[in-house]
């Protein structure tokens, strides 16, 4: 906790990491909101003074007078710094709330939760629709029009009034927007100016146009960042997009047969960007069309711009057009109406170019961007991604006074630092880590390098048909189900691998061997299959014991916590490797190697055991718990391999060349910890 006081009083990066279950949130809580106090009671101090001269005295830097605050719901209210916590789900946002009423400032902290109107939306007709897309289209659209019956500056000030005062997460704002009939999704920008504290997701925070379209202004104030492992990961994915020639296609026509119906009601100006925009569908589409399925080429913005003969057109003002105009809901109305008129376009996914231009992609920074185009299956497509994360990240520490990054696992240091602070001084970062609450006798970690016949577990590429190595992976599995109790979890590669393992244990009868023991689940690919599969698997692990089959950056990889009997051993096969012949991760490779010798081979490893650590950590999700982590890998035993992961692992780590002295360590293990 002082570490953390300190980093924000230095004005630091304070990279922390922390296992799950070490009192992670309530400690960065308690150390920034009392941060905060001091420094708004030193504050007051110095207000009661007497004035000065600046130039005599010297500037107060630290005292956020001034505000880039500037919308219609706030207007004339002054921003106040204060502590921005930003993570990955809804649901980590409003636990972080449930951490603040445990604190000692439970009566003396005010939150305003800032999310999409598909979270915090009350109006039926909006709620209704089936995609977010359309939530926040029909929501502008009712604003631009008679305005929505929740949006009321009574109403507005009702709720603002509420959260400057009382102490609200998510649900509770929702709650107070139903009962009282306003709009959560703007009575909390209406807050925010005032509030101690913003919870917020990743997108909302990593985007400047959306901090804007908030009214989140980020001077002097504090920005927590948890689960911080994803941060990278997050800020590619908000600058990315792909978009296939069939989407292109089909949004030609549907743009084409509007303007045809409605071009003589259109003034000259609107008139000319619906024509910008057939012009760019149709110079992207034609661009596509030369990719063949032999070709994955890399481009730059320029290059693209340049070989679809788009370079003549100003992006910056047609995305003003698309946004003021809300063409895209209409021409999606339009389409739904006629019934010879395609309507795949009017699907999130397939509203390429919409998504690419408001997502700022083919306007941000060129240098940053690069765009793959390549063709499968006769199916042409591109994809624009963000090649270095780290220019946004600098944007954000720029503007506020500290960034804290927090997670349960940072490592490894060396990847996270090339992606996100290669622009920032290292005399600015501040690294901690804290041990775990653990004993020893609570978790052992094992690579077991062979099988019960002796066969060398090294599951990679050149091993793909080794089928010896794939039956004895079999029959380890079995002996571990029947010496491990209650619940397993075993991480395959991916779901490809997954199938492949199952299929074969099928054919060869290790599934039946396992499933006497164990029943089995196996992860779903969709995300609204995980609820109901993980409640049937802890109900069969109180019964007779259960194992789960599930993939390395699946659904159950983060953000699920296997306590207690739910996973009294994590089973890791193999090292997830990404896809080496990746056009995307040879350039970020290359990009990194021309930075720093070896930074390329990092960042391949890196991204690896960052997968590999968040999926072993979804056991041991407190003090109190206790299991076993395998490794099916001899790679493991290899330091380049082994000094990737956390501490807490690395020091309980041993490496067993025999499967059956492997297999007493576990016994004893369950003995110990009375299993």
């Amino acid at each position: 906790m002082k570490a953390i006081y300190t980093a924000i009083e230095d004005r630091k990066i304070g990279i922390f990491e922390s296992p799950t279950g070490t009192g992670k949130s309530l400690s960065i809580i308690c150390s920034a909101i009392k941060w905060l106090k001091d420094h708004r009671n030193r504050a007051q101090l110095v207000t009661q003074q007497p004035k000065v001269d600046k130039e005599e005295d010297g500037e107060l830097d630290w005292l956020d007078l001034d505000s880039d605050y500037d919308d219609d719901d706030g207007e004339g209210q002054e921003f106040v710094e204060k502590i921005f916590y930003a993570s990955r789900t809804h649901s980590q946002l409003s636990q972080f709330v449930k951490e603040i009423r445990k604190s000692p400032f439970k009566d003396s902290v005010t939150v305003a939760p800032i999310a999409s109107r598909a979270t915090l939306c009350v109006n039926p007709k909006v709620k209704k629709l089936s995609t977010v897309s359309q939530m926040n289209e029909s929501c502008k659209q009712l604003n631009k029009n008679q305005g929505c019956e929740f949006k009321t500056k009574k109403g507005l000030s009702l709720l603002s009034h509420r959260m400057n005062n009382t102490l609200m997460d998510i649900e509770d704002t929702v709650k107070f927007g139903n009962e009282n009939k306003c709009c959560p999704f703007y009575g909390a920008r209406e807050a925010l100016p005032t509030v101690d504290v913003c919870v917020l997701p990743y997108n909302l925070l990593v985007v400047p146009s959306a901090r804007e379209s908030c009214g989140i202004n980020l001077k002097n104030s504090v920005v927590i960042i948890d689960e911080a492992h994803n941060l990278a990961g997050a800020i590619e994915s908000c600058y990315s997009v792909g978009v296939t020639l069939n989407a292109l296609t089909e949004a030609y026509k549907q743009l084409n047969a509007y303007k045809a119906k409605f071009s003589a009601r259109l003034n000259p100006e609107n008139l000319m960007f619906v024509k910008q925009l057939l012009a760019v569908l149709i110079g992207l589409g034609k661009d596509l069309k030369r990719v063949n399925n032999s070709e994955q080429k890399i481009v730059t913005v320029r290059e693209i711009l340049n070989d679809a003969k788009l370079d003549n057109i100003n992006l910056f003002e047609l995305l003003k057009y698309m946004t003021k105009s809300l063409i895209a809901h209409k021409v999606k109305g339009f389409a739904d109406k006629v019934a010879n008129t395609p309507k795949v376009i009017v699907k999130p996914k397939e509203n390429a170019l919409k998504e690419m231009l408001t997502k700022n992609v083919l306007i941000t920074p060129g240098a940053d961007l690069r765009i793959i185009k390549n063709a499968n299956d006769g199916k042409a497509q591109m994809k624009v991604f963000l090649l270095n994360p780290a220019s946004i990240f600098a944007e954000i520490s720029k503007d506020a006074r500290s960034v804290l990054l927090a997670g349960g696992t940072m490592k490894p240091y060396q990847t996270l630092k090339d992606q996100l602070f290669a622009e920032v001084s290292s005399e600015k970062l501040s690294w901690f880590n804290c041990e775990h609450v653990i004993s020893d006798s609570q978790m052992n970690a094992l690579v077991l390098q062979r099988g019960p016949t002796n066969e060398r577990f090294i599951f990679n590429h050149s091993n793909k048909d080794n089928f010896a190595m794939k039956q004895d992976l079999g029959r380890a599995l079995v002996d571990i189900v029947q010496t491990v109790p209650s619940g397993v979890v075993v991480f395959f590669a991916s779901y490809k691998q997954e199938t492949m393992f199952y299929e074969m244990f099928k054919k060869s009868g290790f599934l039946q061997q396992i499933e006497n023991v164990k029943t089995l689940f196996r992860e779903p690919k969709e995300t609204a299959g995980v609820a109901p599969l993980l409640e049937k698997y802890e109900m069969s692990v109180r019964v007779r014991g259960a194992i789960l089959f599930a993939v390395v950056g699946g659904k159950v990889s983060e953000g699920i916590n296997f306590s207690d009997g739910l996973c009294r051993a994590v089973i890791m096969i193999g090292v997830p490797y990404p896809d080496i012949k990746s056009a995307e991760i040879k350039l970020r490779m290359d990009t990194l190697n021309s930075k720093r010798p070896g930074g390329g081979q990092m960042l391949y490893t890196g991204l690896c055991m960052r997968a590999v650590n968040q999926c072993v950590g979804r056991a041991i999700r407190h003090r109190d718990d206790s299991s076993l982590i395998l490794f099916c890998d001899g790679r493991y035993s290899e330091p380049r391999v082994r000094d990737h992961l956390p501490d807490w692992i690395k020091t309980r780590l041993t490496s067993y060349d025999n499967f059956d002295t492997a297999k007493k360590h576990m016994i004893d293990f369950c003995k110990k910890n009375n299993y």
